[in-house]
């Protein structure tokens, strides 16, 4: 994955993803709601370029409890339609907002939310092996909540245990509050990814 701006680029080279930046980011935004997910022209951040270069590829998307994850259902289509195959992984939270059948429905896989499932002897590997079946693993929308847990190692749900487990590249879109995405706190965790090697997509206002 690349950050770079949407405008006056000539890769040198296929990309499977490109990712939108803000433009003339000075300062932190301040009040209301702020999204990876908003990014412009686009929508949803994730955009194929092609089909090629996803044919076959590994994606795992992560959904997590925050508004912005109704756009996860067209970032599931649009990756399907380059020809990525597509492992949902969402938090418990996340399905207030959208329903697992139909982002499952939409990946033609089942949804993964629990380390232990009912009823699935041998389930709670899964992570595991998910984390060596991935080409690239996504976390969009990314709350403050799981932008904590991911930075520092927690591993409670189906999607931070799996992420840990990953060796694929991994990217951060964050969304939330404004004000929750500038406090120190968050910030701090955001800077705490990127140390670890994570990508991370600064939120459009």
């Amino acid at each position: 994955f690349e950050t770079a701006s949407l405008r006056n680029r000539v890769p040198s080279k296929p990309r499977p993803f490109e990712t939108a930046s803000l433009r003339n980011r000075a300062a932190l935004p301040t009040g209301g709601f702020c999204s990876a997910l908003d990014a412009r022209p686009y929508g949803p951040l994730l955009v194929p370029m092609s089909a090629s270069p996803l044919s076959d590829r590994h994606v795992i998307l992560g959904v997590t409890g925050s508004i912005a994850a109704y756009k996860a259902a067209l970032l599931v289509r649009r990756l399907k339609t380059a020809g990525a195959e597509v492992q949902v992984l969402m938090t418990p939270a996340a399905e207030h907002f959208v329903p697992a059948l139909t982002l499952g429905t939409l990946s033609e896989r089942e949804v993964l939310t629990d380390i232990f499932p009912e009823n699935e002897d041998g389930s709670w590997t899964q992570h595991v092996t998910l984390g060596e079946w991935a080409d690239a693993f996504v976390v969009a929308p990314a709350t403050a909540q799981t932008i904590a847990k991911l930075a520092h190692g927690f591993c409670d749900s189906m999607l931070t245990a799996t992420a840990l487990s990953a060796r694929a590249p991994l990217l951060v879109c964050p969304a939330m509050d404004r004000e929750m995405y500038r406090h120190t706190a968050t910030q701090r965790n955001l800077e705490r990814l990127r140390d670890n090697g994570y990508k991370v997509m600064p939120a459009a206002h």
